[in-house]
């Protein structure tokens, strides 16, 4: 199995339950696009479905992972529930 090669820098977004990794400067451009995003929502179906659009954008966050976990969470690859272990 090859070594992975990560990007120099790497963080980890969140937004709203999910996590992500992206390099750095992708995760600054993110958070720039997202800091001005508004609410949507929309109820009804057909000729009655009505948009609602305001309020609070979504939470998102983000930190630095270091290159030695990134590598980690590479080899280790996706999580995998053991239903054993319950």
């Amino acid at each position: 199995m090859a070594r992975p090669t990560p990007a120099k820098s790497m963080a980890v977004i969140t937004i709203g339950w999910g996590e992500y990794v992206v390099p750095m400067k992708d995760a600054a451009q993110i958070m720039q696009a997202l800091e001005c995003a508004e609410k949507y929502e929309s109820r009804g179906y057909g000729s009655e479905k009505m948009h609602y659009i305001g309020g609070e954008g979504p939470k998102v966050r983000f930190e630095v992972i270091s290159e030695s976990d990134y590598l980690q969470g590479k080899f280790a690859g996706p999580y995998v529930k053991d239903e054993t272990s319950e």
